[in-house]
């Protein structure tokens, strides 16, 4: 099943227009229309070669109805990550990590805690730009990237931690309350926290039951308090009954202290959960008017203030309280603050507004895990919402009862916050490690637009997690990586057969080939799945040399798409040609025409492993070879796409080239024209080549259209790429054109004078803008039965002479992009 998204951000006539082809009225030119789940059906490769007409060819559905995007960079990621980052600890443990840790080590944690904040959010908008981004926060990202055993990993994980940082805030707000009232509540405070604790989580759970509207109110009043209490923090120095902020005390505060049995990771692990709330953003993700955007720089603009907060409160700290006093007062930042009910308002609020986040969140994200029907049946149950809202009210009771039974197992803060450190940390792990799968799997449809991800960085960010969880308890590290092992099991052989393994190696490999053949084959089709599976075919010992060497593109094509390349030979005088060839799949043809081998071709494989694209090498003597013309016709009616090259032969693989690749994308054939262009521009050979996507507008009037919506279309392909559209195929070719053209003596060919004069005009355009560009790449005309072989054939062979190294490519129709992540 192809599942392509609608695009964002394209004015209503984009949805509306087609323009036919510049070189084939029966075809249409390049648009996002063709690629969106409510658009427009291409025509039928073999009745476009047959001239049927199909009325429903053109037609689409409206474009769906949503509600508009309602939240920017500011106020729907970094406001809200940065109110979901200052949670209690910040308010409660900052003196004791200062007290502990001295200043220089306190500065020290907190810039780890933000490159380890940094990186993951690094892999995330990788995970993001990889395509068009919907609702689900990570788990969507993750499991549209890499598949639902992944994705429903790191889904039920970070499910879990988001749930659980409700249980840290609830605790928060147990602990200024009773420090408050000043007394225990009960016999020896023994049920104080279930008591505290369970009201502030009913209170919340049937306030967003209710409603989320009057939450989300709330949370901005809630930010508010959050950000008064910050100012009079840094303002406490005018308070004149607070603590002088003095150099000397700096000086005593500047190295550690541990006391009470703490060292650095211990005091790492109770303030790790500061830090968090860095996905506040990417939860909301289908509510963001440019995700892409958004969720990259709001989340890092969000990380890298509150680092300066934190550091500066740091500071302030340091000089305002000798060490004892640090050690002893842990609301020590109300002391020393402007006001003190102010400080403690945005304590209770920052407590108030995490956990009523956390309580909406958790079950948001297991709602969506749900709904994908990837968890055991009796879950099915969480995937209901509220009949008018969806708002996922039994994921909001089970949220509350993981909270009440909580405040009974967990006796303090610190505990707390040790066990929501490791599922934060092994939730990032799982990001950075998805963009790790992602980079190693070499799919073409990994390319993130994201300019600051490179692969170190996720390892990077991996090594970093797993380190610190290891450091910080390694048992309960082993416990987590486990649990998260046994649920990674759970989902990814969920559907799996079971295998015979055999005893050594070779036997092991091959029953796992087959096992995943078989899995594959069974799996439905999508079109982020797809790789050009090119088979080559030579045709005869006649020119083998430039052959084989023509071969050199699909090679590449191959190597960096990490896919199939096979080579078929034809002929009854290949006995001894298959040395030395770049393919361990050769086939041999004797006695079948051509026409039938590209039948037989398509036949050849196992399941998904069988070629999808003929190619084969042009050669001049090919124009008055009428099988040629039915060998390409066949391949078409085979559902094959076909690409023909030529000149390769004088193209230095083994340096690395400079000049563009051009692509001269004329007609709409699924996208493998501009797949294939990409493909060879990703490989070292033409690494450094600028990739140049030509069109060409039937009127100058509209230049700017075209160029704006071609360029819309190729940027939502995350395919970096200038588009250039031109205008003259309409005009009259040049006398030495014509010239050239009358030299094949073609008088008895009846053709369209207009037609032939669009693809003379084609040959001059390509020449003026192309002739020193390191490839070529042209859309190719079909060969239509109406057509008469001599003429496509000789055209095939005008338009590319003359020329450096050229391909002709067009698709089986079907769609080989999409814009979806």
């Amino acid at each position: 099943m192809i599942d392509q998204e609608e695009s964002p951000g394209l004015e209503l006539e984009e949805f509306t227009v087609l323009h036919p082809s510049p070189i084939d009225a029966s075809e249409m030119a390049p648009s996002s229309l063709f690629y969106n789940s409510f658009g427009a059906m291409r025509p039928n490769i073999k009745n476009l070669r047959q001239g049927i007409v199909d009325p429903e060819v053109g037609k689409h559905n409206s474009r769906p109805k949503r509600p508009p995007p309602r939240f920017s960079t500011i106020n729907g990621v970094y406001l809200r990550c940065i109110y979901n980052i200052i949670s209690a600890v910040y308010y409660l443990r900052m003196g004791t990590v200062v007290a502990q840790c001295g200043l220089l080590l306190s500065m020290g944690m907190i810039v780890i805690c933000a490159v380890i904040t940094t990186v993951t959010t690094l892999c995330t908008a990788a995970l993001v730009t990889n395509g068009k981004v919907k609702g689900g926060g990570i788990y969507y990202f993750i499991s549209r990237s890499l598949g639902a055993d992944w994705g429903g990993t790191v889904g039920v994980v970070f499910a879990f931690a988001t749930t659980f940082n409700s249980v840290l805030q609830v605790f928060g707000f147990v602990e200024v309350v009773r420090w408050l009232i000043g007394k225990d509540i009960t016999a020896d405070g023994k049920w104080d926290i279930p008591i505290i604790g369970i009201s502030l989580a009913t209170v919340q759970v049937l306030s967003i039951s209710l409603s989320l509207t009057f939450d989300f109110y709330f949370q901005n009043f809630m930010s508010v308090l959050i950000a008064i209490s910050l100012v009079v923090i840094f303002f406490g120095f005018a308070n004149p009954n607070s603590p002088k902020w003095l150099i000397s005390n700096i000086k005593d505060n500047l190295y550690p202290d541990w006391r009470d049995g703490h060292d650095f990771f211990s005091v790492f692990s109770s303030f790790f959960p500061a830090c968090c709330g860095i996905m506040a953003g990417s939860n909301i993700s289908g509510d963001l008017k440019d995700p892409q955007k958004s969720i990259p720089a709001g989340t890092l603009g969000a990380i890298w203030t509150t680092t300066g907060i934190y550091l500066i409160t740091a500071v302030i700290l340091s000089s305002a309280a000798v060490r004892d006093v640090l050690h002893v007062d842990l609301n020590i930042l109300m002391s020393i603050s402007l006001w003190k009910p102010l400080c403690i308002a945005g304590c209770l609020g920052a407590s108030i507004s995490s956990s009523a986040t956390a309580l909406v969140d958790g079950p948001k994200l297991l709602q969506a895990i749900c709904k994908d029907k990837i968890m055991p049946k009796f879950m099915d149950f969480f995937a209901v919402g509220k009949k008018d809202t969806d708002d996922p009210v039994r994921g909001f009771i089970l949220a509350y009862v993981i909270v009440v039974i909580c405040t009974f197992i967990f006796k303090d803060l610190n505990t707390v916050g040790i066990a929501l450190t490791n599922f934060f940390l092994i939730s990032y792990v799982l990001v950075c490690f998805s963009c790790i799968i992602g980079t190693v799997s070499r799919s073409p449809t990994w390319r993130p637009t994201w300019k600051f991800y490179h692969p170190a960085v996720a390892v990077f960010g991996f090594v970093l997690c797993t380190v610190a969880m290891f450091l910080m308890n390694w048992i309960f590290a082993l416990c987590v990586i486990g649990i998260t092992a046994i649920l990674y099991c759970a989902f990814h052989l969920s559907q799996a057969t079971t295998a015979n393994w055999g005893s050594f190696t070779q036997a092991l490999l091959y029953t796992e080939i087959v096992t995943n053949l078989k899995k594959l084959t069974g799996a439905p089709y999508h079109t982020k799945n797809f790789r050009p599976q090119v088979e080559y075919l030579i045709l005869g010992k006649e020119d083998f040399d430039n052959q084989v060497r023509n071969i050199a593109p699909f090679k590449e094509v191959a190597d960096v798409s990490h896919s199939l390349l096979s080579i078929s030979l034809w002929g009854n005088n290949h006995d001894d040609s298959s040395e030395n060839l770049p393919s361990c799949f050769i086939r041999r043809w004797k006695d079948l025409d051509l026409k039938t081998v590209a039948t037989a071709i398509k036949q050849c494989g196992y399941g998904r492993m069988t070629p999808n694209m003929l190619s084969f090498y042009w050669q001049h003597k090919m124009i008055s070879m009428p099988e040629i013309f039915d060998l390409v016709g066949a391949a078409f009616d085979a559902n094959l796409s076909v690409s023909i090259s030529r000149g390769f032969e004088s193209l230095d693989t083994s340096l690395e080239h400079r000049w563009p690749i051009d692509v001269w994308w004329l007609l709409d054939d699924g996208g493998m024209t501009l797949l294939i262009a990409y493909l060879l521009s990703e490989h070292s050979v033409w690494k450094e080549c600028k990739l140049r996507v030509f069109a060409i507008a039937n009127k100058a009037e509209m230049l700017d259209q075209r160029q704006i919506k071609l360029q819309t279309l190729i940027n939502q392909f995350r395919i970096p790429a200038e588009v250039i559209v031109i205008t003259g195929i309409e005009n009259d070719p040049r006398p030495e054109t014509k010239e050239q053209w009358n030299n094949y003596e073609l008088q008895k060919i009846q053709e369209n004078e207009k037609k032939i004069n669009s693809f003379l005009r084609l040959r001059e355009m390509i020449l003026d803008h192309s002739a020193n560009s390191t490839i070529v790449i042209v859309s190719m005309p079909l060969p239509r039965l109406a057509i008469d072989p001599t003429f496509w054939l000789t055209m095939i062979d005008f338009v590319s002479d003359a020329m450096g190294p050229f391909m002709w490519i067009h698709g089986n129709n079907e769609n080989v992009l999409t814009f979806t992540i």
